[in-house]
């Protein structure tokens, strides 16, 4: 932005030629189009990767791990239900 700002008064103060000045707009349209790009590709990965995220309907974490559950570890058999959270 700072760098179209300054090819625009330059090339209204006619010191550069509108070449320059399109190619500055050009560039500042291309860096704009990559970067919502990036912002919607980091949207939709955040979207996939709260499908990866382990939730209970009562906000604790409910898994079967050697027989204990409700304790928390990297690996994690779900179950269908939690009827002894301990914690």
């Amino acid at each position: 932005m700072i760098e179209l700002e300054r090819q625009r008064k330059l090339f209204e103060a006619g010191v550069t030629s509108r070449d320059a000045y399109d190619q500055a707009q050009q560039s500042f349209g291309n860096t704009k189009e990559d970067y919502q790009s990036a912002v919607e590709l980091r949207k939709t990965q955040e979207e996939q990767l709260a499908y990866y995220s382990i939730r209970s309907p009562l906000l604790r974490r409910c898994g079967r791990y050697s027989g204990a559950c409700g304790r928390f570890c990297v690996a994690v058999e779900l179950s269908g239900h939690c009827a002894d959270h301990g914690g």
